[in-house]
């Protein structure tokens, strides 16, 4: 236990420190780099932090259940996460991106090429040129078989320039 206690506090702080910064970041849709793998994946490390924490301090832990400030932040915070899990959003909020994406996988090549500002020609050429075998007539889905990877490979090919 002495050896828990010495690493335990200090794992929490830290990583409780990393998931703090990253997701305030992340909230104000700053995220260069590493941030969201590093405040996913610290999350893990924080989790297991909190958890040996737990451990070296279950009788003060305890106590929170007894004193009615603590249980209430407690049963605040359960109510919350559980909150969480629902989707509150009203029909058409949030991102647009999955939207759009569907209707490029839905949409003909030659309607995707006439969007990237490119002729037919020139736009079946880039696509060619990436390696990716399509016709004008057929669709985003159709190429990729609705694999997302594919399907960003084509818009790559045609918007990025």
């Amino acid at each position: 236990m002495k050896s828990l206690r010495k690493w335990a506090t200090p794992l929490t702080i830290g990583s409780s420190l990393i998931v703090t910064i990253t997701g305030l970041m992340l909230f104000f849709h700053f995220a260069p780099g590493l941030t969201r793998p590093a405040h996913e994946w610290i999350g893990w490390i924080m989790a297991f932090a909190v958890l040996a924490h737990l451990v070296v301090n279950y009788r003060a832990f305890l106590l929170h259940f007894k004193r009615p400030v603590g249980l209430g932040i407690m049963g605040i915070s359960a109510l919350v996460m559980l909150l969480s899990f629902m989707d509150l959003a009203p029909a058409g909020a949030g991102s647009p991106v999955p939207l759009v994406m569907g209707a490029i996988g839905k949409a003909e090549v030659a309607t995707v090429i006439a969007l990237s500002g490119h002729d037919r020609a020139e736009g079946l050429r880039l696509l060619n040129a990436a390696g990716i075998k399509a016709e004008a007539s057929q669709t985003v889905a159709q190429i990729t078989g609705g694999d997302c990877g594919e399907q960003n490979r084509i818009i790559a090919a045609l918007f990025v320039r």
